[in-house]
């Protein structure tokens, strides 16, 4: 079952452009900053292509956490 992202839209001048949170479910909420709409619409076509490039930096980040805790299950071993 895929997670429900929830998008929220606000008007802070003290938060960046886009912020990823979750909540109590751990269903990921994307917070869009309107305050930088200016920003947002210039990179509204490159914001997309992140997408990807988080999905492979997660994957690495996620594999080298496995890998350093399979490590340590073998020092214990």
């Amino acid at each position: 079952m895929n997670p429900q992202v929830v998008f929220h839209l606000v008007d802070d001048p003290d938060l960046p452009p886009l912020t990823i949170n979750y909540n109590d479910d751990l269903n990921p909420i994307v917070y869009i900053n309107m305050h930088n709409r200016l920003w947002l619409a210039l990179a509204r076509n490159t914001i997309p292509g992140i997408a990807v490039n988080i999905q492979n930096k997660l994957t690495e980040v996620c594999d080298g956490y496995l890998r350093e805790q399979i490590r340590m299950g073998e020092m214990y071993d």
